[in-house]
């Protein structure tokens, strides 16, 4: 991954030092055409998908570009150092440079797009909203052990939940929960203990990337039915 960043770098310093159009090409995701389903993986991108280009002599695209780059120097940063920032961070430490929250996120995914790879590869996390209670305990990238059962509100997602291991459960089924009073009225009501032993995880409205993931997480790992509520 680190050379591939590096590549970039080399190709834009290249064209600078050479007084050439400086352009990055970046798949479009705003093209249904660039996506496949599969089952296994759900949507992903294709292998060879119709790309936009950035950046010219001036204007909002050469704009882009720039803000492309300072956003791969960070991420080079950060690989190298093997730290973590989530993206809300991110923003803080260069409010001065992007307009809103919601257009770093925009450059974080054309750089996933671009490099091929999930944005915590990127060493860029999501701040977690969903929380989770009932039949289940694992372990934390940080190393600590979580037991979802001792909590009366839910325990808060991980950040990372592709580092969370040694995921044990004796429950009989997931009930994934949309609303956060729905999902606290069913821990007040002792529904985990009343109807088998299970989990509750909830995203607290639309659910945000770490619920969905950590969803699909206990999917594979327990193979317990998921039902909706």
């Amino acid at each position: 991954l680190l050379k591939k960043i590096e590549d970039i770098f080399q190709d834009y310093v290249h064209k600078n030092s050479t007084k050439s159009l400086s352009v990055l090409a970046l798949p479009n995701r705003k093209i249904w055409k660039n996506t496949s389903y599969t089952r296994e993986r759900g949507l992903k991108l294709i292998e060879n998908p119709i790309l936009q280009k950035i950046g010219n002599r001036s204007g909002p695209s050469s704009q882009k570009l720039i803000k492309v780059m300072h956003v791969l120097t960070k991420i080079h940063s950060l690989i190298k150092s093997n730290t973590y920032r989530t993206k809300r961070e991110l923003y803080y430490e260069d409010v001065t440079i992007f307009k809103s929250q919601k257009e770093l996120d925009d450059i974080l995914d054309d750089l996933a797009c671009l490099l091929k790879t999930p944005k915590v590869q990127l060493h860029v996390l999501t701040t977690s909203k969903g929380c989770i209670a009932g039949h289940l305990k694992f372990k934390e990238a940080e190393g600590n052990y979580i037991d979802c059962s001792k909590t009366t509100q839910g325990i808060l997602l991980p950040n990372d939940i592709s580092s969370i291991t040694y995921i044990q459960s004796d429950a009989r089924f997931i009930l994934l929960v949309e609303k956060s009073a729905v999902f606290q009225m069913l821990l007040d009501s002792n529904f985990i203990e009343e109807f088998q032993p299970c989990i509750l995880i909830t995203g607290k409205g639309f659910p945000d990337v770490n619920t969905r993931e950590m969803l699909r997480k206990l999917w594979d790992v327990l193979e317990i039915p998921i039902l909706g509520l």
